[in-house]
């Protein structure tokens, strides 16, 4: 019994994560009101962090790392996202909200700026000829 619930976990994360690197998180339940919902919910925000771990690295080696003012300028500008990224959708998890509703609009919203951020990253590594 617990190796098929095991396995039925696996598929959903699995699933779930499948999702998330196709969009903007369309696939998940519009709530959290079931664990299935939190977990597809959870990992699109993971799935969309390792992406952006990913392109982050690619993009400032694109640029030279801390060897060069672009690389420099790329790493405060990651920062300051990094600023912009904590608070953006904190909104959503303000004590009072509707708890599944809200979660589930902020986890959304994570995932959505963290899209964002990749796809800006992209656009940089795109826009500089850089050390590749």
């Amino acid at each position: 019994m617990k190796r098929a619930a095991g396995l039925a976990l696996a598929l959903v994360m699995f699933t779930s994560g499948a999702h998330a690197q196709s969009g903007r998180g369309d696939t998940c339940a519009s709530s959290a009101d079931s664990p299935r919902d939190r977990v597809c919910l959870q990992r699109l925000v993971a799935d969309q962090e390792l992406r952006l771990a990913e392109v982050w690295k690619r993009t400032f080696a694109h640029m030279g790392g801390t060897r060069t003012p672009a690389g420099r300028s790329l790493l405060a500008g990651q920062r300051a996202w990094i600023i912009f990224k904590d608070r953006a959708c904190a909104l959503y998890f303000l004590p009072g909200m509707s708890p599944s509703l809200e979660w589930a609009n902020g986890m959304r919203c994570k995932a959505n700026v963290t899209l964002d951020r990749i796809g800006e990253l992209e656009r940089i590594r795109a826009d500089f000829p850089g050390e590749d």
